[in-house]
């Protein structure tokens, strides 16, 4: 898969109008040791490489153990989110994340 993202981002020629200067609110940063949220605005231009993840969060018994952002927790996750409290669809996409050429979930 990594060498198939490659030949595609390498190999094919994107003209400005098929790429988007969108870059969500918030990303979470994955491409060193920790994760960690990040201000969107921040990252602009070719270094903005993200994946985006769409899941079903469940029920509202579910909801309860998401991973969410709050004003009692932005702060903190500014500087490091937790692997570990992290839900394992979200672990799963970030250690797959890693091991592309992105940078941001």
């Amino acid at each position: 898969m990594i060498e198939q993202l490659g030949r595609c981002s390498q190999g094919h020629h994107h003209t400005p109008k098929e790429r988007s200067n969108f870059v969500p609110k918030r990303l979470i940063s994955v491409s060193g040791p920790k994760a960690f949220l990040v201000d969107g605005s921040e990252c602009r231009g070719a270094s903005a490489r993200y994946a985006a993840l769409s899941y079903c969060w469940g029920g509202p018994e579910a909801e309860k153990h998401q991973l969410k952002s709050t004003t009692k927790t932005l702060a903190r996750w500014q500087h490091d989110i937790s692997i570990d409290a992290m839900p394992p669809v979200l672990r799963d996409t970030i250690f797959l994340v890693r091991k592309l050429p992105i940078q941001y979930l």
